[in-house]
């Protein structure tokens, strides 16, 4: 604040009288929302007049409480004293005086002599101070500063009503700075909301990996206000950052291209870019020059300006794909919590985005190879391409060439180590082994699979390799399936006559062999497509619930369906949510399968270290695997009453296969999504990264669900708060205005006493108008607008009005101009409604009406039959931009902290309330600041009364 220079005040011991109104008028001006910045600088300038004072500071403390240091926030001088020294924004160096951090008052008649401001005497002695009334100054309980009072030319003994005035006025700045402090989180915190919910959608909406970061870059730029950012992606062969997208002064590391290692090294921005990565949220360096973190990267920085670095991590999946950098240049920059909580939040959306924009390449790119390859091999294996249809044509095909000899295909199962039949054709009597067949076992299938080569016995009995399983064998052809110089399978031909097959054999056998291994590996890449595909559709319908579902249960029940689509082989999945605790599960919703684990615990919490597969996952914070030999066995020795309920929920069914993931949001762990299969060896290292993703999909969803109930719930509370407190101001109102009207008729003869008076009942009067829009407001949203009918007069209701509103326009020197012609019609509704409607537009326009400035009235009948009221004025008009929301409650064009016009912002959405009741329309035109501004009411003709009383109704004579 600017120093004031007052004009010589009261002399010491003002009248308490003028030391009460003035506590009185600056709660009224708390109440009513005055500019918050002016009234603090005013108040300090009164405080002093008021005391008798020769100077008056008021301190806040800059940081830590116990840290300082102090900065002046307001001081006044009386004519005569000379200012504070250099600017009065500076900061008092040094830690706030003990005086202030222990809480107390100073009251010293002689300050230079008082022994607890010892370390405070050759500040007091270079300003002048002789006596000193200090009182800290306390927000919420808070230390925020301190109010003193000085004297300059001559010693004061300040008495006890003195240190009560300013203690009081001390109270009601501290409530006008916590209004100010409130105004300024409340304007940031929903700047961060909208930007992370566009940002969320544009996502969404984006189709390449480009077009995400440009996205991202424009929330850094536009919303968090940094001038400087960019986004670097894993994707250099050594592990190096490349530089994808980046804004502000691009030169050296921010031009698009340019290389950022992270390696160990001298190199600059090699650390810090290394720290970045391995950070669990985003990390930031205020100032670059002084931060020990930042000294291997300052070469890096130091071309630019850059003064302040935010860096956070783009994680998805458990991985790091690259970094989202913001900076700023000049002087550092605090970085608040809020804003390392919204660029983290975006980090995390850009980070999924990414994900899914390159599963979907990913998938482009592999759907053009099967396709490729089916036409490639169309001659063999037809059009389709499923894998047992696949098979069995190939089969058909060597029973074809082959005649009626027994054949079979066997694929390698690395998991098990062993060769898996997977079809067979022929006659196999008495065939006593199905398989499976481990790689380093007996047998010639095996020992081809081994070597990689075709094996043509002749005579099966005279080779020692071979293991009988069909009696009637005499001979035998195995040729290896090979893909890339690996087996990943066998054809076995069996028959009962010796020497059965020769080198054409084999060559032909291979040649089907080798359109098999094709199969096999289109049938593998079809089923990833097909898999991926899932993933995607899944994801996408993830996605839509991320976005239409607005609480958590729904979330939950959503994603655990989703989750079981996107697994063929799954047969129920469970989500289950984390405890306060930290190490507790408690299921959260089931489906299929999943509704036995439901059935078991119920909604009691178990402990993490009990569940088999769930907890392993949510405890080591890595997807988890688990295959019981049967249910019976992961039932463990559960009680018996459990197992019986587990029992009635899957009388038929059976759980072979679990696979579990964490559900988190960076590294702190929501829950975990896990997924069942009545099949073993259902899952793979594959579906877990997939079971990652939808976790990962889900920990968003369920974050962004509890944001939005919490959401909810502080704005229902905020409804609940404001109707209580405008009952509750109504009574103390009430009372202030009686006593004044008794005052006003006892102070006849007193002009000022009846000036001030009048004054106060004007003030009254408008508070109390607000308190009324304020529980219209509250009655509007819970129970809507009540109305009664009867026939009003046009003429008589803006009559009322111009009464009303008369003496304020008065004031500010407004001229009202009233343009009503004879024979309007009356209208059909409620008469006290419609005044409050037109008072609010014409006590608008007088508000925000320049002194002298015109406002006129009009009431017209329109073409189609129907009542028109029209007000404008050429005062300070509004932005085309904010007009859609000019009608929405406690909505301001103007949200600063010092804007010229007070008010709630209801009186708009109170008029829009009474118009709509009415049936009626209101549309707001502006061409912009400074032009003025134009609100016109339509009211159709079936809610007009004819002159006999009855309605006229559209098609009616």
């Amino acid at each position: 604040m600017d120093d004031t220079r007052g004009e010589a005040g009261p002399e010491p011991g003002s009248g308490r009288a003028d030391r009460d109104r003035f506590l009185s008028e600056l709660a009224l001006a708390l109440a009513e929302g005055e500019e918050l910045e002016g009234l603090v600088t005013r108040s300090v300038s009164r405080i002093g007049e008021l005391l008798g004072v020769d100077r008056v500071t008021l301190f806040l403390v800059e940081g830590e409480p116990t840290k300082g240091p102090l900065r002046v926030r307001a001081t006044w001088s009386r004519e005569g004293i000379p200012p504070l020294a250099g600017d009065p924004r500076s900061f008092v160096p040094g830690p706030p005086p003990p005086w202030l951090l222990e809480g107390r008052r100073i009251v010293a008649e002689d300050a230079l002599a008082e022994p607890f401001l010892a370390g405070s005497r050759e500040i007091l002695e270079r300003i002048g101070t002789r006596s000193l009334l200090g009182i800290p100054l306390k927000v919420e309980g808070r230390l925020q500063g301190a109010i003193s009072a000085a004297t300059v030319r001559e010693k004061r003994r300040f008495e006890p009503e003195d240190v009560a005035f300013l203690d009081s006025a001390m109270r009601l700045v501290a409530a006008a700075l916590r209004q100010e402090g409130l105004v300024a989180e409340l304007s940031r915190e929903r700047d961060r909301m909208r930007l992370l919910a566009e940002v969320a959608a544009a996502l969404q909406r984006s189709e390449t990996e480009a077009e995400a970061m440009d996205v991202a870059l424009a929330g850094l730029k536009e919303t968090l206000g940094f001038p400087v950012g960019g986004v670097a992606l894993m994707s250099s062969p050594d592990g190096a950052l490349l530089v994808e997208r980046a804004f502000g002064p691009l030169a050296g590391p921010l031009v698009p291209g340019a290389r950022v290692p992270v390696e160990e090294g001298d190199r600059a921005g090699a650390p810090l870019s290394r720290v970045a990565l391995r950070a669990t949220g985003p990390l930031a360096v205020e100032d670059v020059e002084a931060d020990p973190l930042a000294s291997a990267s300052r070469r890096l920085w130091e071309p630019l300006g850059v003064r302040t670095v935010v860096l956070a991590p783009l994680r998805a999946g458990g991985k790091s794909v690259g970094l989202l950098g913001a900076a700023s240049t000049g002087v550092p920059r605090t970085v608040s919590p809020a804003d390392l909580a919204a660029i983290g939040s975006l980090a995390d959306l850009v980070a999924v985005a990414l994900v899914q924009r390159r599963s979907a390449e990913a998938l482009r790119r592999a759907a053009g190879e099967a396709r490729a390859l089916g036409e490639a091999t169309h001659a063999l294996l037809t059009r389709s391409a499923r894998r047992g249809v696949l098979l069995e044509r190939i089969l058909d095909a060597v029973v074809l060439h082959f005649g009626k000899e027994n054949c079979r295909l066997l694929v390698v199962d690395p998991r098990q180590g062993a060769l898996v039949e997977l079809a067979r054709r022929g006659d196999w009597p008495g065939l006593s082994e199905a398989g499976p067949w481990p790689l380093e076992g007996p047998g010639l299938m095996t020992a081809a699979a081994r070597a990689a080569e075709a094996l043509n016995v002749a005579d099966v009995a005279s080779d020692p390799r071979y293991v009988a399983d069909w009696p009637d064998a005499r001979s035998e052809l195995v040729v290896p399936l090979c893909l890339d110089r690996e087996v990943i399978g066998v054809l076995d031909l069996q028959s009962r006559r010796p020497g059965a097959f020769g080198p054409d054999d084999v060559r032909v056998l291979r040649a089907f062999a080798d359109r098999a291994a094709l199969a096999l590996h289109l049938a593998e890449l079809v089923e990833e497509l097909e898999r991926r595909a899932r993933v995607l559709e899944s994801i996408g319908r993830a996605t839509h619930v991320l976005n239409f579902r607005m609480n958590a249960p729904d979330v939950l029940a959503a994603f655990v369906e989703e989750a079981e689509r996107v697994f063929p082989a799954a047969h129920g999945a469970v989500v289950w949510t984390a405890g306060e605790d930290g190490v507790s599960l408690r299921v959260a919703a089931a489906h299929g399968s999943g509704r036995a684990t439901e059935a078991a615990f119920g909604s009691r919490a178990a402990p993490a270290s009990e569940l088999f597969c769930a907890g392993v996952a949510f405890l080591e914070n890595r997807p988890a695997f688990l295959e019981p030999a049967s249910l019976t066995e992961l039932m463990g020795n559960a009680p018996a009453e459990e197992r019986a309920r587990i029992r009635a929920t899957l009388p038929g069914d059976d759980v072979r296969h679990l696979m579990a993931a964490p559900i988190r949001v960076g590294e702190r762990r929501l829950g975990v999504l896990e997924i069942l299969s009545g099949r073993p060896g259902a899952f793979s290292a594959t579906d877990a990264e997939t079971l990652a993703l939808l976790a990962e999909q889900s920990a968003i969803a369920l974050r962004n669900a509890r944001l939005i109930e919490d959401l909810t719930r502080s704005n229902r509370l905020k409804d609940d708060f404001l109707a209580n407190l405008s009952h509750e101001v109504r009574t103390p109102l009430t009372g202030i205005v009686g006593w004044a009207e008794v005052l006003l008729d006892q102070r006849k003869e007193d002009a000022d006493a009846r000036r001030a008076l009048t004054a106060i009942l004007g003030q009254a009067d408008t508070l109390n108008r607000m308190l009324s829009d304020l529980i219209d407001l509250s009655r509007i949203e819970s129970f809507g607008l009540e109305i009664r009918r009867e026939r009003v007069d046009v003429a008589a209701l803006v009559r009322s009005v111009l009464d009303a509103v008369g003496p304020a326009a008065a004031r500010r020197q407004v001229s009202i101009a009233c343009d009503l012609p004879p024979g309007l019609p009356r209208l059909e509704g409620d008469t006290e409604r419609l005044r409050q409607m037109l008072w609010n537009l014409l006590g608008n326009a007088v508000k925000f009406s320049q002194p002298g400035g015109p406002v006129r009235l009009r009431a017209r009948a329109d073409a189609e039959g129907g009542l028109v009221f029209v007000v404008e004025d050429e005062g300070h008009g509004i932005e085309p931009g904010f007009l859609p929301h000019v009608f929405e409650r406690l909505r301001q064009e103007d949200t600063s902290t010092n804007r010229r016009h007070g008010g709630l912002g209801i009186g708009l959405a109170v008029v829009r309330a009474v118009v709509a009741a009415h049936g009626g329309t209101i549309e707001a035109e502006s061409q912009g600041r400074g032009k003025g501004s134009r609100f016109t009411v339509r009211f159709p003709p079936d809610r007009l009364a004819h002159p006999s009383g009855t309605y006229v109704r559209p098609g009616t004579d």
